[in-house]
This record gives structure tokens, C-alpha cells and sequence, in this order.
């Protein structure tokens, strides 16, 4: 005998309830925003597929890392840090 938890329910622009898409929208209690890159790392770097993989690649250094959405953004936090070609404009 298996118990289930109920399925949550959204409303559809009339106003009837649908089921959600899908449980990978939700996390911790919200739902994930999907498409919106907040990190302020993404401000020196463009988001680009590179023979179809999603790549970040460094606006100063053109330096190319893997993108994933389940990776974060620390290596490319860590590559800033010491992205020589960012420092030599920062330094003049």
C-alpha cells in the first residue's frame, strides 16, 4: 500500500485548475524562474552554444567554460579573479 501526496494545482488564465508542468519547476518551496541569469558574473561574460553545448565565454579574455544550470556560476567567479586580460584594463 503506497500513500501519495496530493498533486498542487495551478489556476489557467479562466480561472480552472491545472496540474503543474512538471516537479522540476518547483524548489524549496517556490517555483525556479527559468531563462534569468542574476549572477553579476554574467555581466562579463556572454552565454553562448558552442557546437551545442551552452558555453560562458569571457568578454575580456575570450576564454570559453562550460555552462550548465546545475553547476552555478563559482568557476567563472574564479576565472575573473584571475583572468589576466581584466586586470591589465582595470590597471590602466
Amino acid at each position: 500500500m503506497s500513500s501519495s501526496l496530493p498533486t498542487p494545482h495551478l489556476m489557467d488564465n479562466e480561472g480552472n485548475q491545472t496540474q503543474r508542468e512538471s516537479a522540476a519547476s518547483v524548489t524549496h518551496g517556490g517555483l525556479r524562474r527559468r531563462g534569468r541569469m542574476r549572477s553579476i558574473v554574467w555581466e562579463h561574460f556572454e552565454k553562448k552554444k558552442i557546437n551545442g553545448i551552452d558555453k560562458a565565454v569571457c568578454n575580456y579574455y575570450k576564454n570559453s567554460l562550460v555552462v550548465r544550470s546545475t553547476d552555478g556560476t563559482k568557476h567563472l567567479h574564479d576565472h575573473l579573479k584571475t583572468c589576466k586580460v581584466k586586470k591589465e584594463i582595470e590597471a590602466t
